[in-house]
């Protein structure tokens, strides 16, 4: 299929698609939309993708644009436009241009803090060097940066808790099952509680890291930073007692109830109609439960104590 005449502007080479790679630093893994593939179809493709060579080898690793390669090939084209840099720094660098067009997801923007920090801890002696750095050219405080850092510091098998839910793949959430068979219940990881927890990944034997954070769903952030540091504080404890030690045995807690989390089925329109009522008062699901709580809590009260002067 010839795509000569919907090309961008400006490019360096017309590349076979055979000799492009995803690249490692690429952000993206998605499948393109069908919105991409008909914008594609029909004005071609109007931004370049961005590339560095490969040493040592006849190819191109894709830094930026790995959707609009998949999309092109499904389409039928043979050659894609490149812009070719010849570093990893100078590819991060026109991708993250690239992006101010089209918003990553803090996912996203993470790993490519991530990408950058690691080539340029190679230049510079001090990791405090590198973080200031990154966070002057992404625009992102340096606490951010690290947090970012510590984050991706997890086992990959609980990256996809660090994601929007609707781009976890089928696959992602099978490999979650693996440790926690309910896991689609749960809302996802908080960044805090993830980057106290990867702090210490070179430190917790894997399998451990992995059920200490998933033991923090269902905590709020300053809870599961709390169960996090007590994890790593006593690596003997099972989790159960932990939780129990931190939220439900100390006196702190003696007039605290925990509501188990769990999944409801409801019909889309009552589910809607929550999701609604959440929005225009500006509040979270959980404080509406907890008013359900106390409000029946009380009704609960009222009732044994008519029942109590009943008998």
């Amino acid at each position: 299929m010839s795509s000569e005449s919907r090309l961008p502007d400006s490019y360096d080479e017309l590349v076979e698609h055979e000799r492009l790679q995803h690249g490692e630093h690429n952000v993206r893994f998605a499948s393109p939309s069908e919105q991409l593939k008909r914008s594609i179809e029909k004005d071609g493709i109007q931004s370049p993708l961005v590339v560095r060579p490969v040493e040592g080898d006849d190819a191109f690793q894709v830094t930026d644009g790995w959707q609009r390669y998949q999309a092109a090939l499904e389409l039928g084209w043979d050659e894609l436009p490149v812009k070719i840099y010849d570093n990893t720094l100078q590819a991060l660098e026109a991708a993250e241009t690239q992006s101010i067009v089209r918003e990553w997801t803090t996912y996203q923007a993470a790993r490519h803090v991530n990408s950058l920090y690691s080539e340029l801890r190679e230049e510079f002696s001090s990791g405090s060097e590198a973080v200031e750095i990154v966070a002057e050219r992404t625009a992102r405080s340096k606490p951010t940066v690290r947090r970012y850092l510590n984050a991706l510091q997890l086992p990959e098998v609980l990256h996809p808790l660090l994601k929007k839910r609707q781009n976890i793949t089928d696959a992602e959430w099978e490999a979650l099952k693996n440790h926690k068979e309910d896991i689609r219940n749960f809302d996802g990881l908080s960044w805090q509680v993830a980057a106290e927890a990867g702090q210490h990944a070179a430190d917790v034997d894997d399998e451990r890291l992995i059920r200490i954070v998933l033991a923090t769903l269902g905590y709020d952030s300053t809870e599961g930073e709390r169960l996090v540091q007590e994890a790593i504080e006593d690596p003997d404890a099972s989790m159960s007692m932990l939780k129990y030690r931190l939220f439900d045995g100390g006196s702190e807690h003696h007039n605290w109830i925990r509501v188990p989390q769990t999944g409801i089925r409801l019909e889309n329109e009552k589910k809607e109609a929550i999701m609604d009522y959440c929005h225009e008062r500006k509040v979270h699901l959980s404080d509406v439960v907890e008013e359900q709580m106390k409000s029946f809590a009380e009704s609960v009260k009222s009732s044994e104590r008519r029942l109590d002067e009943f008998q």
